[in-house]
């Protein structure tokens, strides 16, 4: 059965806020430890308010001990009855503000690792765009893998992200941004690094030492000949310090590496073989209602890509923002 916000709130009505945001941050960020450094109190007032939660409702919402921290079945249900919760608050903060003509709340919005130095994105000028709009909104920007992006969107701890998606989360809307290219990189003191393209064959890839990124499918692999990948990175920096040991071969995107390649450290190989472009999202999900603080970002997101697309006469075409 589907328990409303109106529900939990007839129920909590003595409880107060702080008790419910302390138990989503236990939860979201995997137990009490972590989440007394994101709520920047010590772990027995974490502990003292989780307690004093389960007290006021009459039952266990979380197992601890040597098993980990682990949510009771009552306790996942009331987890997803506080994110409502919060959601439906964010909601009517932003529509309130709206009606004075001021955009309020909170933006959270989330990012892969190592976009920056692309010159193709221009999510920096989508943020000077919403600023200039009258405004007190709190942003939250964080970095997370492209599977945790999908997640965190679909259960409201993100409104947006933007990102590379190898797998695509149902639920989920999906709109173009623009295109990444990745090259295969090797540095000094790999055997490829100072041969020709065409002295190298690709079933010599076989006695190579490949790194897979963690969020690859199978057909990202068979990119590659190779079975079973000698490393497995987590993200673009993790990859660039296994390629520039000289002991690895692996993929980064052209732009990140590029400062590299300029000093003679890096050199991609195979380039009209292995060179491949990522495309990327902007994802919403599909169910919920925009914000009004979401509406006016996704708009400038959308113009800021679109001065771009103009710029390298790409068509401009938009659906789902």
């Amino acid at each position: 059965m589907r328990l409303s916000v109106a529900w939990i709130m007839a129920q909590l009505h003595n409880v107060d806020l702080r008790l419910l945001r302390v138990f989503k941050a236990i939860v979201e960020y995997g137990g009490l430890s972590a989440a007394q450094v994101e709520l920047n109190v010590g772990q027995s007032t974490v502990s003292n308010h989780l307690a004093a939660l389960e007290s006021r409702l009459g039952y266990r919402l979380c197992l601890r001990g040597r098993r980990g921290f682990r949510l009771t079945e009552k306790g996942e249900i009331v987890y997803g009855m506080v994110r409502r919760l919060f959601m439906a608050m964010d909601e009517f903060e932003s529509e309130t503000g709206a009606l004075r003509g001021e955009l309020v709340g909170r933006l959270r919005f989330g990012i892969l690792d190592a976009i920056t130095t692309d010159p193709k994105s221009r999510l920096h000028d989508a943020f000077q765009r919403f600023n200039r709009r009258k405004n007190t909104v709190h942003v939250e920007l964080s970095a997370h893998s492209p599977l945790d992006l999908q997640r965190m969107v679909m259960d409201g701890r993100l409104d947006a992200a933007l990102g590379t998606f190898p797998l695509n989360v149902a639920g989920l809307r999906f709109t173009p941004l623009y295109d990444e290219t990745q090259r295969f990189y090797c540095a000094p003191g790999h055997p490829f690094f100072d041969r020709d393209d065409g002295d190298i064959a690709i079933e010599e890839m076989r006695e190579m030492r490949i790194i897979a990124r963690a969020h690859w499918t199978g057909a990202h692999m068979r990119k590659i000949p190779v079975d079973t990948p000698a490393a497995t990175a987590f993200d673009e920096e993790a990859q660039l310090i296994l390629i520039r040991s000289g002991s690895y071969l692996g993929y980064l995107p052209e732009h990140y590496a590029a400062p590299w390649v300029a000093r003679g450290e890096l050199r991609a190989v195979l380039v009209e073989r292995l060179t491949y472009a990522s495309t990327f999202y902007v994802i919403t999900r599909q169910a919920r209602k925009e914000t009004v603080v979401l509406g006016a970002f996704l708009s400038d997101l959308k113009e800021a890509y679109a001065v771009e697309r103009r710029k390298t006469g790409q068509a401009v075409a938009w659906k789902g923002i």
